[in-house]
């Protein structure tokens, strides 16, 4: 995905091409910033979208790429994950995602939303300057019965906001696995009263 020789030239494209095929797909990113990104996955196979890469057809990752959910009309997570496929995000910068509102596509995780029983992996990404009521940063909602399995490998968790639950991340029937030396928390914040909290993290039935 990005400009010039790409085989697509936003990122959307590049997920509902994925979706209209068979099996297993990947989407490489130039290193770039996105803006206005309010971005839907609802595929039935395995995705995995991978920034950082230096032009359209290069293999290998030199940095990040940004998704920034500023200017999305309406507002919504920058990244929804829905249904029962597994979606994997690497080398990302996932920042100013908007769930908020009652014009808002979603009200759970400003920066990544991942509801339904697809697993879902974040790794050495970024998630910062996202609002939302629950997950201001991030949201993974499970089923009873049914965790979602959750993987955070290397990833921060910055300045996030939550007006109830879960500044950082907000989880829900989830098995939740973070590791990476360079996994954090910081500057994340919860206004949730009464039943509401947990700056950094809210787990509710979760491992």
């Amino acid at each position: 995905v990005g400009p010039g020789q790409c085989t697509h030239g936003t990122v959307q494209a590049a997920i509902d091409a994925a979706a209209a095929s068979a099996g297993p797909d990947t989407i490489r990113m130039t290193q770039a910033t996105y803006m206005a990104q309010r971005l839907v996955v609802n595929d039935t196979s395995d995705l995995s979208i991978e920034g950082g890469f230096l032009g359209c057809t290069a293999t290998t990752h030199a940095n990040t790429s940004t998704l920034d959910g500023q200017g999305a009309n309406p507002p919504g997570p920058v990244i929804r994950h829905l249904g029962t496929s597994r979606l994997t995000l690497s080398d990302l910068i996932i920042r100013n995602g908007v769930a908020v509102g009652a014009n808002a596509t979603s009200t759970l995780g400003g920066g990544v939303s991942s509801t339904g029983t697809g697993a879902i992996t974040v790794q050495r990404s970024l998630i910062h300057s996202n609002r939302a009521s629950n997950g201001g940063g991030m949201a993974a909602l499970g089923s009873f019965g049914s965790l979602k399995e959750v993987n955070l490998i290397s990833v921060g968790f910055n300045s996030n906001q939550a007006l109830i639950n879960g500044g950082g991340l907000h989880a829900s029937q989830s098995d939740i696995q973070i590791s990476g030396e360079s996994s954090y928390f910081a500057g994340n914040h919860a206004d949730g009263t009464d039943n509401g909290g947990g700056g950094a993290l809210f787990a509710l039935g979760c491992n």
